[in-house]
């Protein structure tokens, strides 16, 4: 993993996605064209029994924006980009 992530952040997702991640593939785009103007929001849902298992910790499902909240963590994680406050939007009751 340490060699993957010495390659810079871009790498990293499409590294992923080579790995047969391909789930990651959004990741790569939004992260080649990230700005934070252009975020949009979260739109959350509270977890329904099965999801509440195996996540015990959690309360919350990201309905939407999944893959532009990876890459917003890895920025901020990495200090690519100073925090933001982002806007969300909670889903009650859960939508299915």
């Amino acid at each position: 993993m340490a060699a993957r992530e010495s390659r810079g952040p871009l790498s990293y997702y499409k590294s992923l996605v080579s790995d047969g991640h391909q789930w990651f593939q959004k990741c790569v785009v939004i992260d080649e064209s990230f700005d934070l103007v252009k975020f949009g929001l979260i739109a959350i849902t509270p977890l329904v029994a099965d999801e509440q298992r195996g996540t015990p910790h959690g309360n919350y499902y990201v309905y939407d924006g999944a893959h532009k909240s990876i890459v917003l963590t890895k920025k901020l994680l990495r200090r690519e980009m100073e925090y933001s406050p982002v806007d969300g939007l909670l889903l009650e009751p859960r939508r299915h």
